[in-house]
């Protein structure tokens, strides 16, 4: 499967600390998928559509210094987990239960 063949749409925004990339597909209650290291968002490319097609928003960023986010440091956990809060208030997405 090449990128282009995939049903995403890609973002950019804007965090406290760096610009963050992320693809996004689907509507419904929100599921966030992080990739591991060093990957980016490509390696969930075969859960995306079927999640989307389930009824859920599927989110998927390169984290900090993968694929087109910003290679700023720092690197350790607590940073990256702050990142991705970012990332989901800024969508305005709200709690799910």
């Amino acid at each position: 499967m090449k990128p282009s063949e995939l049903a995403v749409t890609h973002h950019f925004v804007q965090l406290p600390s760096l610009r963050m990339h992320y693809v996004e597909a689907g509507s419904g209650p929100v599921v966030v998928l992080l990739h591991g290291f060093p990957e980016n968002w490509w390696s969930w490319r075969h859960q995306i559509q079927p999640l989307a097609a389930a009824g859920f928003r599927v989110i998927v960023p390169d984290l900090r210094g993968y694929g087109e986010t910003d290679k700023a440091g720092p690197f350790d956990l607590d940073t990256l987990a702050s990142d991705v809060c970012h990332l989901i208030e800024s969508l305005g997405v709200e709690k799910q239960v």
